[in-house]
């Protein structure tokens, strides 16, 4: 399963008009420039190749907030859009390192982490953080909408740029083949993997119960991931190529990054992040209202 629409060179794509309404890209489908009108929701996935961490900061943010977005029915016409630059294909090259990425919620803020490990030593390198609104509510189908702006957010405060995403969620394995992890790897243009604790869509037989054992996960008469077990006579994770990867490599990375626990460390650490960030604001919630 491999597709791919037009697109450019991180080195040319992202060049900024002086009207914020347009952007000048180039389209490598016939050696040209174009100019893009950013203001209309189908043409919205062009923005993707400026989510790369290097953009700096202002800019970024600023593209950020024309990307995502206003409601449900424009998501998935993104969605739709980004599904034609989705890259599914053995991964070109092994990482030096990666990152697991991991968001929590309370009330309407949300709590980003992003967590960079070597690989395949897995020594921690850096983590960030953010917290924010988040810009929409959940809607099945549709968690990048509500925690993938923080998440690109922590990434972007990471003085290194990650090889590699894990993420706490779906790639292929979603009812539009969007899941979050691919929406991540196609706006960042890096190869990510979905690992999820629980399963979205599709039917599966349950793996055997040796570390490593997994079965297919179907939908449609399709493979789109793997129910693996990644610790003996525990509960699988629901692994899933997101972009510029294959299922065979999306196994083995995420084995490769499992030490005590059932999910990979980089992402355990990610989630334990984002996590300790919510208590820290459920007890400041708590104490400011004790205070009236």
């Amino acid at each position: 399963m491999q597709s791919s629409g037009t697109g450019g060179s991180s080195n040319t794509i992202g060049l900024l008009m002086k009207l914020p309404d347009w952007l000048k890209v180039w389209r490598r489908a016939d050696n040209s420039w174009s100019y893009v009108d950013v203001t209309a929701p189908a043409k919205k996935a062009w923005f993707g190749k400026l989510y790369l961490p290097h953009i700096d900061e202002e800019r970024s943010l600023k593209l950020n907030k024309m990307l995502w977005p206003k409601d449900m029915s424009e998501a998935k016409s993104l969605q739709e859009e980004l599904k034609k630059r989705l890259v599914i294909a053995p991964l070109g090259k092994m990482p030096r390192n990666l990152a697991g990425v991991d968001a929590a919620f309370f009330g309407s803020k949300v709590f980003a982490a992003a967590c960079l490990f070597t690989y395949p030593a897995l020594e921690p390198i850096e983590d960030s953080s953010v917290t924010e609104e988040a810009p929409l509510p959940y809607v099945p189908g549709f968690l990048a909408f509500r925690e993938g702006r923080a998440i690109i957010r922590a990434l972007q405060k990471l003085k290194r740029t990650p090889d590699l995403l894990i993420v706490d969620g779906h790639g292929i394995a979603h009812p539009r083949g969007m899941g979050m992890a691919s929406q991540l790897g196609i706006l960042l243009d890096v190869p990510a993997i979905g690992c999820a604790k629980s399963r979205l869509i599709g039917g599966y037989e349950k793996p055997k119960q040796k570390k490593g054992d997994w079965s297919p996960l179907e939908f449609n008469n399709e493979i789109i991931g793997a129910v693996l077990r990644t610790r003996p006579y525990v509960k699988p994770v629901f692994v899933s190529p997101g972009h510029k990867i294959d299922l065979a490599g999306s196994i083995e990375i995420v084995m490769n990054c499992i030490d005590k626990y059932r999910i990979p460390e980089p992402l355990r650490e990610a989630d334990m992040m984002s996590k300790k960030l919510r208590r820290i604001e459920i007890a400041d919630s708590a104490r400011k209202h004790l205070l009236l």
